[in-house]
């Protein structure tokens, strides 16, 4: 019997170790793009870069990233509202 609760006890961890995980990478890969794409606009406009279709790119990555974080934020309050609608 303990051998069963102590497993399922460190599966549920393990699982929430991956999420925050997977969270915390989608935040980062948001922030760091978002800053390529400040940096990158800075030296376009002082005229360090030349290369427009590197700086859209990097734009295009940036804009992507916030989406998929946006849409994973969506399906966590998705997830928490039919939560709390079950325990009701």
């Amino acid at each position: 019997g303990e051998f069963l609760k102590t497993g399922a006890a460190s599966s549920s961890a393990d699982k929430e170790q991956g999420f925050k995980s997977v969270l915390q990478s989608v935040i980062e890969n948001v922030e760091q793009t978002e800053a390529a794409t400040r940096e990158d606009a800075y030296k376009l406009s002082i005229g360090e870069i030349d290369d427009l279709h590197t700086v859209m790119i990097n734009a295009a990555k940036a804009d992507i990233a916030l989406q998929t974080m946006v849409q994973l934020r969506n399906k966590i309050l998705d997830a928490y509202t039919e939560i709390m609608r079950i325990n009701l």
